[in-house]
């Protein structure tokens, strides 16, 4: 996780201290970012001095373990500072009444967001997963399924068939991250949705999450960027490049971006490198795609359960930099493209702006929030998709197949031949 990443993929180092109040624990919720909930955990212990501290981690794009920095609390008002990141992101809230639930403001430069924070207690290591956790926990996630998840057919379906697998005997580890690891493969097999898993508080995976490949190898360190952007190139033949490693949000995002587009305007077509591009927020995808375009444009749409009309997905009105609405662009994909880099990807297919070039992406069209399974288990629960208005279709499981397939490492080459073609000039 790179610092300054706000939505889907923020950069946060927490501690939490309340004078008077026990905040030791698991405490998972969202930030409220209008267009998609943001899920955040974040796990507190006491150190050797008394003080607290912990980590933070975001599920929802596979990101755990983020170690945590500094606070100020007084009474029942806690405040969350992150140091050394632009735009100075900063939660400020109020312990509830019930001393179980934190709410408050996400600000970062000129944007904020209401968050919300509630304790769920976390199994200790020496728990063991007994036949009544077990039944527990799988009640837990069927009602979920069957009361929240994107697809309501399906939520019943999968919540009677997971119960049917256990009730004919599956095996049941006894260790909670096991028990965790082996319901998220049931779940994605009888899903096929790589966003639904259930995971046990700091069992931080050592790979991938399910269902997703490693990623293509690089040969150059991730950018230390707000945006999520590297550094702008102009290749052989005036083409600029540009890589997204994920898309990132608030003013100083939106500045590198600026910088980016003005160091570009001049290049005869441009290439965003999206192989690395693990998710982000809708802010920046926005953002970005403004610059692509004459004027505003509908690239997407969202639905979600329980809301009878899609949100649309629209260009800004504006941008601070010139528009590249004719120059040509090209994107590259890798099977580990997903969340917020296919949703870029998605859009721009949708109304014929882009080319994609490189391998299918993974297929990561769903969002939603973390749910509490109680002793210590927590889900993923997918509550909508993006989708494209005029078919209605997402991209869940199936992924964005390039228009040019190759593999990834392929993908910058196949793509300067491809433009050289289309210019006539091989």
């Amino acid at each position: 996780m790179r610092p300054g990443r706000v939505c889907a993929v923020l950069s946060l180092a927490l501690i939490l201290a309340c004078a008077g109040e026990t905040l030791d624990g698991i405490w998972i919720g969202e930030i409220d970012a209008g267009e998609a909930l943001v899920s955040v955990e974040v796990a507190l212990d006491r150190d050797d001095s008394g003080a607290l501290a912990g980590e933070i981690s975001f599920p929802a794009d596979g990101e755990h373990g983020i170690p945590l920095s500094s606070v100020d609390a007084v009474g029942r008002s806690i405040v969350f500072a992150i140091a050394g990141v632009p735009g100075e992101p900063t939660f400020a809230g109020e312990l509830e009444g019930d001393r179980e639930t934190i709410r408050g403001v996400f600000t970062q430069g000129d944007r904020s967001h209401p968050f919300e924070l509630r304790r769920t207690a976390a199994a200790p290591p020496e728990t063991i997963v007994d036949e009544a956790v077990r039944s527990n926990v799988i009640d837990a996630l069927a009602d979920h399924l069957i009361q929240g998840y994107i697809y309501e057919d399906a939520g019943l379906r999968i919540a009677r068939e997971l119960r049917e697998v256990y009730d004919a005997g599956a095996e049941t580890p006894s260790a909670p991250a096991e028990f965790a690891a082996a319901l998220t493969g049931e779940l994605q097999r009888l899903s096929d949705d790589i966003h639904l898993r259930v995971e046990y508080p700091r069992a931080a995976p050592a790979g991938p999450p399910v269902g997703r490949p490693e990623p293509p190898p690089r040969s150059e360190p991730r950018p230390d960027s707000a945006s999520g952007a590297g550094r702008p190139e102009l290749l052989d033949g005036n083409v600029g490049y540009l890589e997204m490693l994920h898309f990132g949000g608030g003013e100083a995002s939106a500045a590198e971006i600026d910088a980016a587009m003005a160091a570009l305007a001049g290049a005869r077509a441009l290439i965003l490198d999206l192989r690395w591009n693990m998710g982000g927020g809708p802010f920046m995808v926005r953002y970005l795609s403004t610059y692509l375009f004459d004027r505003p444009t509908h690239l997407a749409s969202r639905v979600e359960r329980g809301r009878p009309e899609p949100a649309e997905r629209w260009t800004f009105e504006s941008v601070p930099g010139a528009r590249l609405g004719q120059m040509p662009v090209v994107l590259l994909t890798s099977a580990t493209t997903i969340s917020a880099g296919e949703s870029f990807a998605f859009g721009l297919r949708n109304v014929g702006r882009a080319a994609i070039i490189g391998e299918r992406t993974a297929g990561g069209g769903h969002f939603g929030d973390l749910v509490d399974l109680g002793h210590g288990f927590r889900m993923f629960l997918p509550r909508g998709k993006t989708i494209d208005p005029a078919t209605g279709e997402g991209w869940e499981a199936e992924g964005l197949r390039p228009d040019i397939e190759v593999p990834a490492a392929d993908a910058l080459e196949a793509a300067l031949e491809w433009l050289d073609r289309e210019s006539g000039r091989s």
